[in-house]
């Protein structure tokens, strides 16, 4: 690009001999990525021609990388002095002074651009950065804010570059003015939102982390329901018009709530959460988080409640169900467990979280009616065919998920299936010791006895300590009749630590009887 604006330059003609050929030449060979085959011949083209401002340009460029930022700001300089009235030259050099550390000169050199006639934004950042990395707070503070209040209040970074040096410099208290003045002039300031809530959550101001966290949800929601709505004109669907407004899975809400409860326990947040629905200015979304930490706190029938008032508003919201059916299945209410996982599942088909979920209620259901009652029946065909959608929906890291799936397929029989999930699941580390062991049990059920001595050796290596990994390796080993005065020691080692595990009793037993 630069070597197109050498040629379009009506002064390339007057270039001296080989100016531009030694220019081309090593813009050629910049392209190749050879700078340093590049780097003689743009130094000959600048030596000949040194105020032209694309050679100088590019040659400027290829010093900044390679640490030679003296050489680039004798360049820059020598231009600067040939040429005090252009614009942008004043405040590339006082870039690249700051670059090396040379606070006074690049202050001087933004100056210089002032004197230009630079009035611009980024020229007023540009001083605010320098007299930051300068270490002079107090002016960088001042800096930040002329720039901010002549405009920058879109420019994330500068909100929260004057943000950090307010707090360095123990000047705190005016922290929420700023968040506030900037999320006002720029409510879809990510950066900024996040930061408003951590500082405000830390400093225990509860009720306004959860408003601004309301803000932020529903304009998500209003952007989503925008998109869907567009979406669904384009496509003539109807039925996608419909649905649009269902929030987004991420949720500041969501960020709130966790920073609150970290600074102060789940009661601050419930109570803070509590207020706004009490005032009817929580969304759905937020309402969903009060009943996730009622239920965390043990709190059942008002979490139920708050759910079930949930889906009075909005019945189509598929996670409110889901939330709701997993509870259902906690206290034991089987049937309407399955009756909302169902509609979460109708609601949202392929989200992994509700097929997952529904496949649980049945496998459960399936047990509590005997698997052999399950076996050709309705009941697994239609276990089956949730598995295999869920199966082929949910992420390699949710342990919680591939387990559920993994269970699910052993009890159906499909022990393959069970021990590819199983398997899956091990990769993860909080759920590596119960996969081995179901993946163990899955490979000694299938009579691969060699695999499954293998991983509960890898389980013995790993978790030396645990006495189910010692007993069921104790008991494989007898099982199959080889190294018995190990798997007697294996048993006896698990029984020491458990002495009246009735499982670990049994193995002592079938250890001797072999």
């Amino acid at each position: 690009a630069a070597a197109a604006d050498v040629l379009a330059d009506s002064s390339a003609a007057d270039l001296p001999f080989g100016a531009l050929t030694s220019f081309l030449m090593g813009a050629h060979l910049l392209a190749r990525d050879d700078p340093a085959g590049a780097l003689p011949y743009l130094d000959y083209a600048h030596r000949v021609a040194p105020l032209d401002q694309p050679i100088a340009d590019v040659y400027v460029a290829t010093r900044l990388p390679r640490a030679r930022l003296d050489e680039a700001i004798a360049v820059l300089a020598a231009r600067a002095a040939a040429r005090p009235s252009e614009r942008g030259i004043h405040a590339r050099l006082a870039s690249v002074l700051a670059d090396a550390q040379r606070w006074d000169e690049a202050l001087a050199a933004v100056a210089a651009a002032r004197r230009a006639g630079d009035e611009s934004l980024d020229l007023r950042l540009l001083e605010a950065e320098v007299l930051a990395r300068a270490g002079r707070s107090a002016q960088a503070i001042d800096a930040y804010r002329l720039a901010i209040v002549a405009g920058a209040w879109r420019n994330d970074q500068a909100v929260l570059m004057r943000g950090a040096l307010l707090a360095e410099a123990g000047r705190a208290d005016e922290l929420p003015e700023l968040w506030r003045e900037a999320l006002g002039a720029n409510p879809n300031a990510s950066r900024v939102r996040e930061a408003a809530l951590r500082g405000l959550a830390q400093m225990g101001r509860d009720a306004e982390v959860i408003a601004i966290a309301a803000q932020g949800d529903s304009l998500l929601e209003a952007a989503s329901v925008a998109g869907q709505a567009r979406e669904a004109a384009a496509s003539g669907d109807l039925e996608a018009e419909g649905a649009a407004g269902a929030p987004a899975d991420f949720s500041w809400l969501a960020q709130a709530s966790t920073l609150i409860v970290q600074h102060g326990g789940a009661q601050r947040a419930i109570a803070a959460l509590e207020q706004h629905r009490q005032a009817e200015s929580l969304s759905a979304e937020g309402e969903m988080w009060l009943a996730r930490l009622l239920l965390h706190e043990q709190r059942w029938d008002d979490g139920v409640g708050v759910l079930r008032a949930v889906l009075n508003k909005r019945p189509e919201l598929a996670r409110a169900r889901l939330l709701l059916g997993e509870t259902l299945i906690s206290r034991g209410e089987m049937q309407e467990a399955e009756a909302q996982l169902r509609r979460a599942v109708a609601l949202a088909p392929n989200d992994p979280a509700c097929l997952v979920a529904l496949v649980r209620a049945l496998a459960l259901q399936a047990g509590r009616t005997g698997a052999a009652a399950a076996r050709g029946s309705a009941q697994r065909a239609e276990l089956e065919r949730l598995t295999s959608l869920a199966g082929d929906l949910v992420s390699p890291d949710d342990a919680r998920g591939l387990l559920i799936l993994g269970y699910a397929l052993r009890g159906l029989g499909d022990l393959a299936g069970a021990a590819r999930h199983f398997e899956a699941a091990s990769r993860l580390p909080e759920v590596r010791r119960e996969s081995l062991l179901q993946l163990a049990a899955c490979q000694q059920e299938r009579a691969s006895y060699q695999e499954a001595i293998a991983t509960l050796e890898t389980l013995r290596r790993e978790f030396p300590d645990d006495p189910t990994v010692a007993n069921s390796l104790g008991y494989l080993l007898a099982e199959r009749g080889v190294e018995l005065g190990r798997a007697e020691a294996l048993v006896q080692e698990a029984l020491a630590r458990q002495p009246n595990n009735p499982h670990y009793l049994d193995s002592l037993g079938w250890v001797a009887f072999q």
